[in-house]
């Protein structure tokens, strides 16, 4: 079956938000949908007095490109996605760089969140605090024939 490959290819948080909402009503789809649109104009009223907003994009320390949200244990998908979700509903551009290393040498996020259509704004100010931050450290080099 066509659908199951393409099923197979999903992320695992993905296909049980999927499954869990299945057999909801039309009903029950159209309130979810309008939580979303209250969420959106929260959002964007709580941001309205500002340029930018600044937050962590993830509630932890990176972690390994191996594992995936799903398997960070204490935190549930919606308390891994706080700080981007309310950005992706309320369609506001934001942008992720580096601000810096953990004490194990991970990355930690800086997100960069603007008004509503100001994505040159958010990549103006990714591109100040690129300029500000300290030296970055080198990428890994791929071992020879992994490219």
């Amino acid at each position: 079956m066509k659908w199951a490959a393409s099923r197979a290819k999903v992320s695992a948080i993905v296909r049980h938000l999927a499954d869990s909402s299945a057999g909801a009503t039309g009903e029950q789809i159209y309130d979810a949908y309008a939580q979303t649109i209250a969420l959106r104009a929260q959002t964007i009223a709580a941001t309205r007095d500002y340029d930018f907003v600044l937050s962590p994009t993830f509630p932890r320390p990176a972690f390994g490109a191996e594992d995936t949200h799903v398997e960070q244990e204490g935190l549930s998908p919606i308390e891994q996605v706080v700080f981007t979700i309310v950005f992706n509903f309320s369609e506001q551009p934001a942008a992720s760089i580096n601000c810096g290393y953990a004490s194990d040498g991970m990355p930690i996020g800086l997100q960069i969140a603007g008004r509503r259509f100001d994505d040159l704004g958010v990549l103006q100010m990714a591109r100040a605090w690129e300029r500000m931050r300290p030296a970055q450290r080198a990428w890994p080099e791929p071992a020879e024939g992994q490219l």
